[in-house]
């Protein structure tokens, strides 16, 4: 299965699909979510202390991801397929290594302390299986990139704004949230 397959399309559309379904949770469920301040959400399913502006950080690199998704499964060809899983990789190899450092923090007796670590463990091996198959050929030895659509470039500037925004307001304005 070459990097310019339709299957990677595919892929890649539907991951697109599933990270704009999980950052629309995270982003309008944010308050319902959230365990901060503990004394009045203590009971909501997040397995560790966060409030909901920075649950809504975490949306927004899930838009992030989306759009990410989405452009690659609009140009899958190989160094772009190749670029976005290699993303993925990273990010899942830092999630990996930021819960199996504060695992003691993770209340594992709630489900989602679970499915998260399923997502990321699911991802770093998918990325890993993903890699493998995009390996460059003897053909595919010069890059050539084609032009990247004035729409796509419009979009990742608009996203790049916006989480770093939210991300500013979270650090720089906590009580806004």
């Amino acid at each position: 299965m070459g990097a310019t397959s339709p299957v990677w399309r595919t892929v890649f559309v539907l991951l697109g699909l599933a990270y704009f379904a999980g950052a629309i949770v995270l982003f309008v469920f944010a308050e319902s979510i959230a365990t901060l301040p503990a004394a009045v959400r203590a009971d909501n399913p997040w397995p560790w202390a966060i409030g909901p502006l920075a649950l809504r950080f975490v949306a927004a690199l899930g838009f992030t991801a989306t759009a990410t998704a989405l452009l690659t499964a609009w140009r899958p060809d190989g160094p772009t397929v190749r670029a976005a899983i290699t993303l993925t990789l990273v990010i899942s190899v830092l999630f990996l290594m930021h819960l199996l450092v504060h695992a003691g923090d993770v209340n594992w007796t709630k489900p989602l302390a679970w499915v998260w670590a399923g997502v990321v463990c699911v991802a770093l091996v998918f990325s890993v299986l993903g890699l493998f198959a995009t390996r460059r050929t003897a053909g595919e030895r010069e890059l050539r990139l084609p032009p990247t659509p004035r729409f796509a470039q419009a979009v990742n500037i608009f996203i790049f704004f916006l989480t770093g925004l939210v991300g500013g307001t979270m650090f720089l304005l906590p009580g806004v949230g």
